[in-house]
């Protein structure tokens, strides 16, 4: 159970998860979302 928690939170606190929420959250603040379908992706790269 701990391990399952370490990587919840490791994901959680990942940068492009955060990149991606405060995107998603323009996108409905202005409409965006509804006049394209919802639809959004995202593109993750190993450096």
């Amino acid at each position: 159970m701990r391990n399952e928690t370490i990587a919840k939170n490791g994901i959680l606190n990942a940068p492009f998860l955060h990149e991606m929420m405060d995107t998603t959250y323009n996108m409905w603040r202005f409409g965006w979302d509804e006049r394209n379908s919802g639809k959004s992706s995202a593109n993750l790269y190993a450096h």
